[in-house]
């Protein structure tokens, strides 16, 4: 650990580390965002300097100004709990205030939905990951699932065996955001899902208590690792630049799911204002607002109302 930081804080977020993984957690994740701190420290704090640690933190958040507010909040939770560290050896040490700083919460993001031949390329390029083939397979039915059921990845990746209902033809997820729900799933699903258990039983028991995806040795999957990977097969299927983070995310998926939910309603003339309170509840949200932010309009549905609304223009005035 000693070559993890270099800045004059290194010492200090050495003990923080030693302390915090000493109380049983896991700080992984959160260790790269400190060691991004480090960097920014060691290259523009001056030797000889009294250290500002408000300046610094400010300076090391306006380095990426197109972060979002709640990924500024996610970044800045553990240099807050190592500045908390800090006063318990210097009363005075700088503490950010909850909140601070006041960063803008008007989120300019727009996903890039994904059409469904792009989703076919990137299921087939799931025969390209290393490893064992039920991590193929099982990333397969993974996308498969967040693309035809819209299933928050968290949500698919928490299903256990017992939550598969084969007579309902249904996933049952349990307490997301608060709320359980029952998430129907197409035959074609249930073709990979039975191909995908086949697979399984040759690596895991299958144990209703057991995770459906799954490492070879049962454990789950995390969803940093799950969405890292997905993301590496959008980049391989060229959906996605080689490097950076702009181009489709893995959650796009399910705002695809939405949008060609929506696509097709209009193409079989449904009523949509009565649809869209089935499509908010199988998303698993409380009302249609949450729903909204996955109803981008786009040229081919755009198109589509269009001439919705002329055809019954035309059918008012004959």
């Amino acid at each position: 650990m000693s070559k993890c930081f270099q800045s004059l804080l290194a010492s200090e977020l050495e003990a923080f580390l030693t302390f915090t993984i000493g109380l049983g957690h896991s700080y992984k994740r959160k260790c790269y965002t400190l060691r991004s701190f480090d960097r920014y420290v060691a290259e523009h704090h001056r030797s000889g300097r009294r250290l500002d640690m408000g300046s610094l933190i400010n300076g090391w958040l306006a380095e990426f100004p197109a972060r979002k507010s709640i990924t500024v909040a996610t970044h800045l939770t553990p240099i807050r709990q190592f500045c908390l560290f800090r006063r318990r050896f210097d009363p005075k040490a700088f503490v950010p205030e909850r909140g601070w700083p006041q960063a803008s919460r008007r989120c300019t993001f727009l996903p890039v939905v994904l059409s469904s031949s792009q989703v076919a390329k990137l299921i087939r390029y799931t025969h390209e990951l290393r490893d064992l083939p039920l991590r193929r397979r099982g990333f397969r039915l993974l996308i498969c699932i967040l693309y035809s059921c819209g299933l928050r990845l968290g949500e698919a990746l928490r299903l256990h065996i017992a939550d598969v209902h084969w007579q309902q033809r249904s996933f049952f997820i349990r307490l997301s955001k608060g709320r359980s729900r029952w998430v129907p799933f197409h035959a074609d699903v249930g073709k990979e899902l039975r191909k995908y258990l086949r697979d399984r039983q040759r690596y895991v028991a299958p144990r209703p208590e057991s995770y459906l995806l799954c490492h070879g040795d049962g454990s789950a999957y995390s969803v940093f690792g799950a969405s890292r990977a997905i993301s590496g097969l959008m980049r391989r299927a060229g959906l996605k630049p080689p490097k950076g983070r702009i181009g489709p995310r893995p959650h796009d998926l399910r705002h695809a799911f939405a949008r060609e939910r929506l696509r097709r309603w209009y193409q079989s003339g449904a009523d949509l204002q009565k649809r869209l309170p089935y499509l908010s509840v199988y998303l698993g949200h409380l009302n249609l607002l949450g729903t909204e932010h996955y109803l981008k309009a786009s040229p081919d549905l755009l198109a589509l109302a269009s001439n919705r609304m002329a055809a019954r223009f035309r059918r008012g005035h004959s």
